[in-house]
């Protein structure tokens, strides 16, 4: 009781005293009148407070969809550039000029390859060929036509005769011809011979065989230089005309540019210059048709982006739209030397397409081009190295 009487008159005294002060004699405690204005901005606050989060947890959100999508969508592939989409760029690349204004074209049946194939073989095997490179060329020359190691000339000749080819795949199964090395390697037909590096064989026979000719030439026999100068021009033409990697079309204009030069040079001794005319004609468009290949190669295989990078743009571009197989097959190849290399690095894109191409190309109904894409698809690191 005592306790209730002492809070009771507390409460009078603070109502007195405010009384005392001003509090109109109502002997209430006044209470500050409300400010509407204050009230507004204490509920803007809390609503500005929650459209912050609203838009910070937006922001967050856009964030981690982006991510998403970055990580999931790789993006555009890079796009081929004017070096393989201006116009002609993707036309078959032919020498200029006919051979047959030299030459009567080969109408015999069966396969040149099987002649050129023992003329390989029979390079390998036999010590005198190299032996011959070793002497001099004072020396060569010296050589009685009757003494000159034939052999090889004949099955140039033979295989001159064929109007066929088809070394490819007679001779080199696709698997082999589309790997990686500068250097195929074929066995010889019918026998448990280890590999033979054919393509790089195939200049060292022309030049046998054309030094057999340069010995005629220089004992008066024209007939029969003449023979076989023209016989390795075809030889060469037969070469190029298999059209299945760069390399080797390069070989056989490279062998029909050795033959043409002593074509010219024998018509030129022989006073005969209509003649030489043709073969120096025939011999420049060979120039200009290995200037345009090599500049093609420069350009659309073996160029590199700032970042030095090959163009896959291009080389995606190349190996589905360009009229010559051969071109196909390079552009192929370089597809998976790309993907080898940049296994981990290079637009995300990229990668993915070349993946997409090349799973494509392997369904192909040509053997070349299914074996190049197959191929294409195991290439590593080591391969890239290998070919650098």
């Amino acid at each position: 009781m005592v306790g209730c009487a002492a809070i009771r008159l507390q409460h009078a005294v603070v109502r007195q005293f405010a009384v005392a002060i001003g509090g109109g004699g109502t002997g209430e405690v006044p209470v500050p009148p409300r400010d509407g204005r204050g009230a507004s901005k204490r509920r803007a606050c809390i609503v500005g407070n929650k459209l912050g989060w609203i838009i910070a947890g937006g922001m967050v959100l856009v964030l981690v969809l982006a991510v998403l999508l970055i990580w999931v969508l790789p993006g555009s592939a890079t796009p081929p550039t004017a070096a393989t989409t201006s116009a002609g760029r993707l036309d078959r690349i032919e020498v200029p000029a006919s051979i047959w204004n030299l030459v009567s074209p080969p109408t015999g049946q069966g396969l040149a390859a099987d002649d050129y194939n023992k003329a390989v073989v029979e390079y390998f095997d036999t010590d005198r060929y190299g032996e011959l490179r070793k002497l001099s060329e004072e020396q060569r020359l010296a050589i009685a036509p009757g003494k000159f190691p034939y052999k090889v000339c004949r099955f140039v000749l033979a295989g001159a005769a064929k109007k066929e080819m088809g070394y490819f795949p007679q001779y080199v199964a696709p698997a082999q011809t589309v790997k990686p090395s500068h250097r195929e390697l074929v066995d010889a037909a019918g026998s448990d011979r280890p590999p033979i590096p054919h393509l790089a064989a195939f200049p060292d026979i022309a030049e046998t065989a054309l030094l057999y000719g340069r010995i005629c030439q220089n004992h008066k026999e024209h007939r029969e230089a003449e023979r076989i100068y023209k016989a390795v021009l075809i030889f060469g033409w037969h070469v190029a005309q298999d059209r299945v990697r760069l390399w080797g079309f390069q070989v056989g204009l490279k062998i029909q540019q050795m033959a043409a030069e002593r074509l010219a040079g024998f018509y030129t001794a022989r006073g005969e210059p209509d003649r030489a005319d043709k073969a120096s004609g025939f011999l420049s468009d060979l120039g200009r048709t290995l200037e345009a290949t090599a500049a093609k190669a420069n350009e659309a295989l073996f160029r590199l982006d700032p970042s030095g990078r090959l163009f896959v743009g291009d080389l995606r571009h190349l190996a589905v739209n360009d009229a010559d197989p051969m071109w196909r097959i390079e552009a192929i190849r370089q597809l998976g030397l790309y993907r080898a290399a940049m296994s981990k690095g290079g637009k995300r894109a990229d990668r993915k397409a070349i993946d997409r191409l090349l799973n494509d190309l392997k369904n192909q109904n040509d053997p070349l081009l299914k074996a190049a894409a197959e191929l294409a698809l195991t290439l590593t690191i080591q391969d890239v190295r290998s070919t650098r």
